[in-house]
């Protein structure tokens, strides 16, 4: 049987010690002479498979790590209140640091818990990084949604919104004289997209379809109550728009303020109202006729 300091100190070393020990004696079932309680353990020994768990330890089913009990990753009560917290800190350490340079050592000393507690409830970074970009992504597409289908918003108005949107997340990350910083999540991990996990992709790409498709619907919408002329290049302008929204956290860092994204909208705006808006067209044929 492993001595009682190697169930004391280190808590990988623990669960290391029972492991060697069954591969010496593979008749032994189950460790009965100690129950782990110690709450440092809990988080290396969740991290285990249940099958693994279950062979390895005797532990009563009350214990919050019985094999029993939900896998890691599944809110449960106060549980949910943390993944909420570490998320919203991974969040924004991956938008200041981006990918490469944050690690769950920069997230537990954040908040002041240990690494292990963060695999306890995610597993991996990688796992961390899928849900924190899942949240963003929607939380993003559901903005970005009540802006562009509004039904009561001028085209102009909408563009106003979006960049009223992008306004209040540059906020929160340049203040001061500190400007020009990354402040959006998907602008940021474009930049590192190879590093990225298959699912973790997926959700930038899908943010990108859908504020492709949501900008056209827009567009149609404004030709259809006869903000832009029958003639207006519909496919054409959605494109222009769709890639500004898409582009304006690297906008933004490239030109060091906000002040030239929203001049950037505004020129926009007036261009495409002025030459595609009511009575363009007529406008043009007029300026021909003239000797």
């Amino acid at each position: 049987m492993p001595p009682l300091h190697a169930f004391s100190t280190n808590p990988q070393r623990s669960v290391d010690s029972v492991l060697r020990y069954r591969a010496a004696d593979p008749n032994q079932q189950s460790v009965t002479s100690y129950e782990i309680l110690d709450r440092r353990f809990w988080p290396v020994i969740y991290s285990l498979s249940p099958h693994c768990r279950a062979r390895t330890f005797t532990i009563p089913k009350k214990h919050p790590i019985s094999s029993d009990a939900k896998s890691p990753g599944r809110p449960r009560g106060r549980a949910n209140s943390t993944r909420e917290n570490v998320k919203k800190v991974a969040t924004e350490l991956l938008i200041q640091h981006g990918l490469h340079n944050t690690s769950f050592s920069d997230i537990a000393t954040r908040l002041g818990v240990t690494t292990p507690n963060l695999h306890y409830h995610f597993g991996s970074k990688q796992k961390l990084v899928e849900e924190v970009v899942q949240d963003y992504v929607r939380e993003t597409v559901k903005r970005q949604t009540e802006i562009w289908l509004d039904p009561d918003k001028s085209l102009s108005a909408k563009l106003k919104a979006a960049l009223e949107f992008n306004r209040e997340r540059y906020n929160r990350f340049n203040k001061g004289k500190r400007q020009g910083q990354a402040w959006s999540l998907i602008g940021r991990l474009r930049l590192e997209g190879n590093a990225l996990s298959p699912p973790a992709r997926s959700e930038l790409t899908d943010y990108s379809t859908s504020i492709q498709a949501m900008i056209k619907t827009a567009v149609e919408k404004a030709q259809a109550k006869g903000e832009l002329s029958k003639r207006a290049p519909v496919a054409d302008i959605s494109f222009l728009m769709a890639n500004m929204v898409n582009s304006s956290s690297g906008f933004t860092q490239d030109a060091g303020s906000f002040d030239a994204l929203e001049a950037y909208f505004e020129a926009f705006a007036s261009v495409v109202l002025s030459a595609h808006g009511p009575g363009a067209s007529s406008k043009r044929h007029r300026t021909a006729e003239l000797p």
